[in-house]
């Protein structure tokens, strides 16, 4: 009796694995091969409900990183109902690590499936996943920190304006090869007078047991400079529900190189135009791994496991995996150390890349098939292009400040229409280059400057092609561009809009001709996801979510619903 009921529970679950039938996906980035994120159904009016609530996937409720892709989603039919799901590549902080949540969108209450941790320390994870419907499967390019160094003063050191605060860490752990190190910087509750002139100035020391010192400089304002980078801030509250100061989270970026396995000491010394602590300090160095994630349609994690694709490259995977045919594509950053782009074999688990000598890397910049050929764009104003069949060796490519000195990084995915090439760059450029039908070459047909720095993958419908726009963490918008005239108009005005940073894609359903409705988020303090209305000369707003904090990755749309997330591990379902 025991063994027929065992047989016959195992009939029923894989009856009802057999019964799950994708007839709608949002796989990979962009929402198709193209990374063109236009779609047919989306939700242009929301409940209150959707636009106020949403789904808690932090687990120790500590760190500064959370959701900063794309999900990937899907609908199946299950036991003769449509049921939508969403899958979630997010950092669960220094306890948990990278995690990867399944959320079943269509619930009265959306709510998680499953989650799995997929890799063993807390990274960024700035890489859109690839689902695979056939094979049912995930491919994630996660970020780790193989070497983690996590200490918690005893007694925070406090700054008081003007004064130097220094933290000494010993006995820290190298890795035996030049790494890419940060250091994460918290300094807390700085007074609301002071929000808006806080600076850090200092050094930070890393001293290797040979003698060796590496100097890194912090300096940092509201936005981005050098190296250090300001990764949010949060607001506090008074008992009466006030805003009384702001909480700041920085980094700090090196090459480090040690010769031998060494214990370390780290001294950071900060100055700050306020208040505030130290509270903690990390070092670790970048490294990411590509794992297919198989039993996505189990109920719970214990049915879903892990495959190594690729066990670990150096610097952090922060491009969307991509594949077309048998071929998995993504590339690497790690500041300004040169960083490779890799082509992954699936039938042959064979691991192949391009080198891109001199050049720091690759961010955001997803690659794109066409004719035959790949193409992917990198930092300082790189985009290469290849050989599917042949990619290996010394990267073909062309420079975009050959057109423009002031191009700045390629910090966008390649979009494509069938014809042409489109993509954004930090110099505030929206391109479009045209493949060489005989070479590959990408050759060269027009650009637009645009109302300030874009990472946005473009996305064209008719002749609009819309991009996002930003100005540090304050002002942004979005802009849309004809793609015959080349004349730069405003959705939602760069000018006027504070708080406004657009950095993602823009998902968009219409055809370009009428009135077109626009779908993103804001990387900002206040960050929150909006719809607008767009008929080509006025933008009317259609819904927004609450005020919460910085979203980055940008929005996935399938059979009518719209998931997004943010640092705080929020992820949104609007419907």
């Amino acid at each position: 009796m025991k063994r027929t009921g065992k047989v016959l529970a195992i009939l029923l679950a894989l009856a009802m694995l057999l019964s799950v039938t994708a007839f709608a996906a949002w796989d990979v980035y962009g929402g198709n091969a193209n990374h063109n994120s236009v779609v047919t159904s989306a939700p242009t009016t929301a409940t209150t409900t959707a636009l106020n609530s949403y789904i808690d996937l932090s687990n120790d409720g500590r760190g500064w990183d959370g959701i900063d892709n794309v999900p990937v989603m899907e609908t199946v039919t299950e036991n003769g109902e449509d049921v939508t799901y969403a899958y979630v590549l997010y950092d669960g902080y220094s306890s948990y690590g990278g995690q990867l949540a399944k959320i079943n969108c269509s619930a009265a209450t959306p709510y998680v499936v499953w989650r799995k941790q997929v890799s063993a320390a807390a990274g960024f994870q700035l890489s859109t996943p690839y689902l695979d419907t056939a094979d049912r499967a995930i491919y994630i390019g996660a970020s780790n920190a193989s070497v983690y160094n996590n200490v918690a003063i005893s007694s925070p050191v406090a700054l008081t304006a003007g004064t130097a605060g220094t933290v000494t860490i010993g006995g820290l752990s190298l890795l035996t090869a030049a790494n890419r190190v940060s250091v994460p910087v918290y300094v807390g509750h700085t007074s609301v007078a002071d929000r808006g002139t806080l600076t850090t100035e200092g050094t930070a020391t890393i001293q290797l047991g040979g003698g060796t010192a590496v100097n890194l400089t912090l300096s940092a304002t509201q936005s981005s400079s050098g190296t250090t980078y300001k990764i949010y801030e949060q607001a506090t509250y008074d008992d009466d529900g006030n805003v009384n100061g702001y909480d700041y989270y920085y980094y700090i970026n090196h090459s480090v190189t040690a010769s031998s396995t060494e214990n370390a000491t780290l001294s950071i010394s900060v100055t700050l135009n306020g208040t505030g602590t130290i509270e903690s300090v990390s070092m670790f160095a970048n490294k990411g791994a590509v794992t297919k994630v198989s039993g996505i349609d189990s109920t719970d994690a214990s049915g879903v496991t892990l495959t190594s694709v690729v066990s670990s490259v150096n610097g952090q995977i922060n491009t969307p995996i991509t594949r077309y045919g048998n071929y998995l594509y993504f590339g690497t950053w790690s500041g300004n150390t040169a960083m490779q782009y890799y082509q992954v074999n699936l039938a042959s688990s064979r691991l192949t890349k391009k080198t891109c000598n001199g050049q720091a890397g690759f961010y955001w910049a997803g690659a794109v098939a066409l004719n035959g050929y790949v193409y992917f764009g990198g930092d300082s104003g790189y985009l290469y292009y290849q050989n599917e069949a042949s990619f290996s060796g010394d990267a073909a490519y062309v420079t975009l400040p050959a057109q423009d000195a002031s191009a700045g990084n390629v910090r966008s995915t390649i979009m494509t229409d069938g014809t042409y090439l489109y993509f954004t760059s930090q110099g505030g450029y929206l391109w479009c280059y045209q493949p060489n039908a005989t070479t590959g070459t990408p050759e060269f047909q027009w650009c637009a400057k645009l109302g300030g720095t874009s990472t946005s993958t473009p996305t064209k419908v008719g002749n609009r092609i819309y991009v996002g726009v930003y100005s540090g963490f304050n002002k942004g918008g979005v802009q849309c561009v004809d793609a015959t005239t080349h004349a730069v108009n405003d959705v939602i005005a760069v000018t006027d809009k504070n708080n406004f940073p657009v950095q993602c894609s823009i998902v968009v359903m219409g055809d370009g001709t009428g009135t077109d409705y626009v779908f993103f988020n804001t990387n900002a303090s206040n960050g929150r996801g909006f719809c607008y209305s767009y008929n080509g000369s006025t933008a009317t707003e259609q819904w927004a979510s609450n005020p919460d904090t910085y979203a980055l990755g940008g929005m996935a749309c399938d059979n009518g619903i719209i998931v997004f997330g943010n640092d705080y591990d929020h992820l949104y379902v609007v419907k």
